[in-house]
């Protein structure tokens, strides 16, 4: 990636030749300030700030922590080619962008501070690095997706703040580009989020049938400076005794493929591939037992696609078990930042898995839920496992925004054939 610097850098320049402000007139030194640029710095779609328009608007603040001295100086224009006289001692100086939104577009966050000190008669060198402190998300659509939706729209949230593209018949936020001979799809303009989990929502509906089709996708642990190039895809058919800034605008370029379920190839019938694995019926040996065709499923009607589901009143977690082979096991595993330790005072051995067949203790706080335990499940081929009020009182544990919660569901039936499934929901 290029790299993009800007300069600031402080000279020894004669007091004859610009203006003087004194701020402490004990002993003292000099320091002053004067601006250099180079390269280039580009905004994808946006008007392009110069170098010396993004520099001049920092803000920058010294502090002296000895007696807490401070002074601000907004924009930096302010003190341009000004002789800035401090007392001598240690001080803290801090430079950063003028405006830090947690969510903004085309709005990237430089910080940057350092200690340096004024000796009596002397011009302070000091020298800082002011680095991208919030994290950038830019957006790239395939052939394939934009073919497959009619319209669509991507949001990204930290909790803190929410940032939309879309696409639909009014407007577009993407542009066709050709990158190593193949199309796609561009964002116009990149997403800056203050550090925090990030959630990212897509939605759409499919060009063949107007079918709606969504899907989550959550980026845990970002960290400043990353870059997070989201790739959508959908199934288819120094100067003497001065002071310099640098601007480090490098970034750490993550990719992550986002699959949009729900665009699956239609097969036609009579075309199907057979399984070289399995047999033609009649053709087992004589005595012995068939492997059981079916093991134990999960349905969720209301999400089929088992899309993470936001946590609040309109949530539908009703979930229906089918086992063919009757039901002889059935526990949930929970792992979730907040309803975890309270399972684990619920379970008889403080485990975070709930056993619904034999934890007695665990069956009789279940059942004031209404969720089916014991006799309820054992043996049984259909079980209708609602769990939309045990996963609601996640919210009794005021969780952060974007945060996830997981319910790893593992049954097992009468032939010993295992479901295990994870339903996930995320807290708003």
């Amino acid at each position: 990636m290029k790299k993009t610097v800007y300069t600031i850098i402080a000279a020894a320049i004669a007091l004859t030749s610009c203006n003087t402000e004194v701020f402490i007139t004990e002993k003292k030194g000099e320091m002053t300030l004067d601006l250099s640029c180079s390269s280039e710095y580009n905004i994808v779609g946006t008007k392009a700030e110069s170098d010396e328009d993004i520099i001049n608007n920092f803000s920058v603040k010294i502090v002296r922590p000895a007696d807490g001295w401070t002074k601000t100086f907004e924009p930096f224009s302010s003190i341009k080619g000004t002789v800035i006289s401090l007392g001598s001692g240690n001080y803290t100086i801090t430079a950063s962008s003028p405006v830090k939104e947690d969510a903004a577009f085309d709005q990237p966050v430089y910080e940057g501070s350092t200690d340096f000190t004024i000796s009596t008669g002397q011009v302070a060198n000091v020298s800082l690095i002011c680095k991208v402190s919030n994290v950038k998300v830019s957006l790239q659509l395939s052939k394939n997706f934009v073919e497959e939706l009619s319209d669509y729209s991507i949001t990204v949230t930290n909790g803190k703040g929410i940032l939309k593209w879309e696409k639909n018949a009014n407007q577009t936020d993407f542009k066709p580009v050709i990158v190593e001979g193949e199309t796609l799809y561009t964002g116009i303009k990149s997403g800056y989020f203050s550090v925090a989990p990030l959630t990212i929502q897509v939605n759409g509906h499919r060009s063949l049938d107007n079918s709606s089709a969504s899907t989550s996708y959550f980026i845990n642990d970002p960290k400043a400076a990353d870059h997070h190039i989201l790739k959508l895809d959908a199934n288819v058919t120094g100067t003497l005794g001065g002071i310099s800034i640098t601007i480090d605008n490098t970034v750490n370029d993550i990719e992550n493929t986002v699959k949009v379920p729900g665009f699956e190839e239609i097969p036609v019938p009579g075309d199907e591939p057979q399984d070289p694995g399995t047999e033609e019926p009649g053709t087992e040996e004589p005595g012995t037992d068939p492997e059981p065709s079916t093991a134990p499923t999960l349905v969720w009607d209301a999400n089929p696609t088992f899309a993470p589901m936001a946590i609040n009143d309109a949530m539908n977690a009703d979930l229906v078990v089918n086992a063919p082979e009757k039901i002889a096991q059935f526990k949930v595993k929970v792992n979730s930042p907040n309803l975890t330790a309270a399972i684990q005072g619920l379970t008889t051995d403080g485990s975070d898995t709930m056993d619904l067949v034999n934890d007695a203790a665990m069956i009789e706080f279940l059942a004031n839920l209404g969720i089916p335990t014991g006799e309820n499940i054992v043996g049984k081929t259909t079980v209708n496992f609602f769990i939309t009020d045990l996963v609601k009182m996640i919210n009794m544990y005021g969780p952060e925004a974007g945060t996830q919660h997981h319910f790893i569901l593992i049954v097992t039936d009468e032939k010993g054939q295992e479901m295990n499934k994870k339903v996930t929901f995320v807290s708003e």
